[in-house]
């Protein structure tokens, strides 16, 4: 009797992707255009978060390129590449439980898209982790894209291309004298440092703040009580997954460490 409800739970749950599985494959049908079916969808929170657990045991699949298992990965799309085009063509359907995704590597037909920005709407309901600091041009539509967009015009604009540069140019030079100067062995850090990168010439351009290159140092951040913008960016990079997750009151329980409080 105690595994009785977990077990009605799994078996209701697993019901229901199906049955909403079919649903959307029904949609997708009418399209005519080629389906791939994706029992899982990539960016299911709870997926997210045990992807890792089974990725091993998923790639034993013995089903090769077409497999499933290999549009069900978040991010698969950097993986994939242009494999899935080259078989099924310019464009073609992924079909999961929770949503049907049109893909299209046609220029004339993504430049089409891209002028209607009315038809086809950014999905902003994936943007919601940056709307950590609160509403910004990157989650906002409409209007209020318009009003945030005017806000933007004066720190982003094509005026400030020259300064974007230059100060790329001078990180970089940075990041490739600290790689110069690491062991044989080289450096494991490449992603925190091209992010560090990023944010440096952010806040240059934004802010003209200029910061010495070097990997941030997470541990001197946990022990601030307040953060600069490239501190608390930094943060919400690093814990980008968790965020996306995790409901936002979670991050502030007292029981957690500091480092986790932070994040909220």
């Amino acid at each position: 009797m105690v595994f009785f409800y977990p077990i009605l739970f799994l078996i209701s749950f697993l019901l229901y992707n199906v049955y909403s599985l079919y649903l959307n494959y029904k949609d997708a049908s009418a399209l005519g255009l080629p389906r791939v079916i994706s029992p899982i969808t990539p960016d299911n929170p709870l997926w997210i978060a045990l992807q890792t657990i089974f990725k091993t045991a998923v790639r034993q699949f013995p089903f090769g390129a077409v497999s499933f298992t290999r549009h069900t990965r978040l991010g698969w799309e950097f993986h994939d590449r242009f494999h899935t085009h080259v078989r099924l063509g310019d464009a073609w359907v992924l079909v999961t439980p929770t949503r049907n995704w049109i893909c299209v590597a046609n220029a004339a037909t993504v430049t089409d898209i891209f002028s209607r920005g009315r038809d086809f709407v950014r999905p902003i309901w994936m943007l919601e982790a940056l709307n950590v600091f609160g509403p910004n041009i990157s989650t906002a539509e409409g209007h209020d894209w318009q009003r945030q967009r005017k806000l933007t015009a004066t720190p982003f604009n094509e005026h400030k291309s020259p300064q974007a540069w230059d100060e790329s140019f001078r990180q970089a030079e940075d990041m490739l004298q600290s790689w110069c100067s690491q062991s044989r062995d080289g450096t494991n850090a490449t992603p925190d440092d091209t992010r560090t990168l990023a944010l440096h010439v952010l806040a240059y351009v934004a802010f003209q703040k200029s910061y010495p290159f070097g990997s941030i140092p997470l541990h001197t951040i946990q022990d601030q009580d307040s953060l600069t913008y490239r501190d608390s960016i930094s943060i919400i990079l690093e814990n980008a997954l968790l965020i996306m997750v995790l409901p936002e009151k979670l991050f502030n329980l007292p029981f957690l460490p500091r480092s986790s409080q932070q994040v909220g």
